[in-house]
């Protein structure tokens, strides 16, 4: 029998948008995916980080969605099969996904020379794309991605990427692991 984890997670988003956050989204097949491929992103706390995450979402809506105008955080609770779950910080993963981009280095740049160019591709990360290819071709079933990341919340743009980590992403790729959700924080002020 497989262990199941439940995860609280943050969505920093517009009213609007909320209805529909368990929807599964299609994914333009021509636009290169994010960081840690298709799916619906939640800051989660990382380990004695209690808080981060909300205080992480406030900052992402501040910094990439200044022009919405109903800025909401939402609280999203998840429950996920342990063997589901692909934990990119854990050292044997890591491993598995460089051993696979040098085994398949040359699909990955056939695939991404065909996708057009957009901010996510210009930024140079395709750690999601080879993800994508990654789950295709092994014909993984994952629900959700989770990893410490670096997300740029520096409005002077000066400090673009870093090695060092300032939260932890979790990407829902199976919305129906959404077990609850209700809005933390409305009327973000930013």
């Amino acid at each position: 029998m497989c262990t199941t984890i439940d995860i609280r997670g943050y969505h920093g988003t517009d009213r609007s948008c909320y209805d529909n956050l368990e929807i599964n989204k299609e994914f333009p097949v021509n636009k290169l995916p994010s960081d840690l491929g298709n799916g619906l992103y939640l800051f989660i706390d990382r380990k004695n980080k209690v808080g981060e995450a909300i205080k992480n979402a406030k900052n992402y809506l501040d910094r990439w969605k200044p022009k919405y105008e109903k800025k909401i955080i939402a609280q999203i609770d998840i429950k996920v099969k342990e063997n589901r779950l692909m934990d990119l910080d854990d050292h044997d993963n890591q491993y598995e996904f460089n051993s696979f981009v040098e085994e398949n280095e040359e699909t990955i740049y056939n695939e991404l020379d065909k996708l057009i160019n957009n901010n996510t591709k210009s930024r140079g990360n395709i750690d999601g794309l080879i993800i994508e290819i990654m789950i295709r071709e092994y014909n993984l079933e994952i629900d959700a991605i989770q990893k410490e990341t670096y997300t740029q919340f520096d409005k002077s743009k000066k400090r673009k990427r870093s090695n060092i980590p300032n939260g932890k992403e979790l990407c829902i790729r199976q919305n129906d692991i959404i077990k609850n959700k209700c809005i933390y924080n409305e009327n973000v002020v930013t």
